[in-house]
């Protein structure tokens, strides 16, 4: 692990040649052997790297890398949620390791179990209106209350409506810094970053007294898009840095959502254009839902049966309007009047339905149960 450290903390080692060495060494645990040599020896067929890579490795020895890795390390025994994770950390998240940057190292500050579940982005402007907040927190909170994890960046606006909503949907939400582990910006946002440790995580890749930089927020932006199954974006003018996080994602071959509004404003200009250019049109958590129907089913659902665990394992509400449904599709309000649920409850038990694969939609927004075929196996 502290071979990662300094590897991070080495200032001749930039983006460049990160990925060099990622393409020389694609496996974590061969580059930590080379990091960790005390000789090393790199004889790749590219003589311009391994003179480059040598020359840097010499830099770690330096007095400005060893007073770097010693107040990372000072940062970490600080508390015990806070982790310093390496390229081939168990909880590294997985996607973003897949990514073409992944950054050497993870300052995590809280819950390591959050980095590989099942994530998807919200990002937006930091001066969103009323209505885009209020979209922002509905959708982020039926999302967690299904299982999945909020991933935002801790801004004003879209960000901070994401992790709040995520947190009153009693689940889990990732804030990813552009600012080194022991500063929140904005400064406002203490009392959310706390909260955020205490259900998820707070991350980043910047070494502790790091200084604020414009250039980091858009390397915050692909931390963002590279650990989720895809990016909602909420409200975002023309040009905007919200943007990044949609550039970094279509790159990374993650799904890119945006919400609609008026075309009398100027923020959804920026939505209106990632629509145009092919991201999907989304309005609502349903939308959200059958967009990443796949990639959901993949990481929630490895096989699509009703187990009896799987129905011991649900909430009161969701087999309450289990029992309501069968297999001739109904509608919403249906569903609210069978169930003597109200409509925001309904709505939430639907979610984790669907993505538990027990109900799906048909092409007019109606609800159908799944019929079992076999041990393994539903259809609708």
């Amino acid at each position: 692990m502290d071979e990662f450290i300094k590897y991070s903390l080495t200032r001749s080692i930039n983006a460049k040649l990160r990925r060099q060495f990622l393409q020389h060494f694609p496996e974590p645990k061969k580059l930590r052997a080379l990091l960790a040599s005390s000789i090393p020896t790199i004889n790749t067929n590219d003589a311009l790297f391994n003179q480059s890579a040598l020359a840097a490795l010499r830099e770690r020895e330096s007095v400005i890398v060893k007073e770097a890795f010693e107040n990372a390390i000072r940062w970490r025994q600080l508390g015990q949620r806070r982790q310093i994770l390496g390229l081939d950390h168990p909880n590294y998240p997985r996607p973003l390791l897949e990514t073409t940057n992944p950054p050497p190292v993870l300052y995590v500050n809280g819950d390591l179990s959050c980095l590989n579940s099942p994530c998807v982005a919200i990002v937006g402007a930091r001066k969103a209106s009323h209505n885009a907040l209020e979209q922002a927190r509905q959708i982020a909170h039926e999302l967690a209350e299904s299982g999945i994890t909020i991933v935002s960046g801790l801004a004003l606006g879209i960000d901070a409506a994401a992790h709040q909503g995520a947190i009153h949907g009693a689940g889990q939400t990732i804030a990813v810094a552009a600012t080194g582990p022991e500063r929140v910006y904005p400064r406002s946002h203490q009392q959310l970053a706390v909260d955020v440790q205490n259900n998820g995580a707070v991350i980043t890749e910047f070494a502790v007294g790091s200084s604020l930089q414009p250039h980091c927020f858009p390397r915050r932006n692909r931390i963002i898009s590279g650990i989720s199954l895809g990016v909602l974006v909420v409200e975002a003018a023309l040009p905007s840095g919200t943007l990044t996080t949609a550039q970094h994602a279509l790159r990374q071959g993650r799904e890119v959502m945006a919400m609609p509004g008026s075309v009398h404003n100027p923020l959804t200009r920026g939505c209106h254009e990632l629509i145009k250019s092919g991201a999907a049109l989304v309005e609502n958590t349903q939308d959200v839902l059958v967009c990443l129907r796949r990639e959901l089913e993949r990481e929630l659902v490895p096989e699509k049966s009703i187990s009896e665990n799987k129905l011991n394992k649900m909430e009161p509400d969701t087999l309450t309007l289990l029992d309501c449904l069968g297999f001739d599709p109904v509608s919403i309000d249906t569903l609210v009047r069978r169930s003597g649920l109200d409509a925001a409850r309904v709505s939430g038990a639907l979610t984790h339905l669907e993505i538990s694969g027990v109900i799906v939609t048909d092409h007019g927004g109606r609800y159908v149960r799944c019929k079992q075929t076999g041990k393994n196996e539903v259809v609708s």
